[in-house]
């Protein structure tokens, strides 16, 4: 959803940031799979709403990603899904 809705975005990267400085996530790209993890820089704002996977807060702990899941992050909700 939001201004980018129906364009993908690969994630090349073994590290890629989504959202803002008050709500932001980080996926990492390991040999195992994706995970995700929300980061907070030093001093920012805590956003009203945490970032979600499937309606569940994100934490600062990685969490592994599967086909489908569907991240909220400031009101805008993305799909990751794994390329075959």
């Amino acid at each position: 959803t939001g201004p980018k809705a129906g364009h993908t975005m690969d994630i090349v990267k073994s590290y890629t940031t989504l959202g803002n400085a008050g709500s932001s996530v980080i996926i990492s790209k390991r040999t195992n799979g994706y995970f995700v993890a929300h980061v907070r820089p030093k001093g920012a704002v805590i956003a009203d709403m945490p970032p979600m996977l499937n309606d569940r807060a994100i934490g600062a702990q990685s969490t592994p990603l599967n086909d489908r899941d569907v991240i909220e992050i400031a009101g805008m909700k993305l799909e990751f899904f794994i390329k075959t």
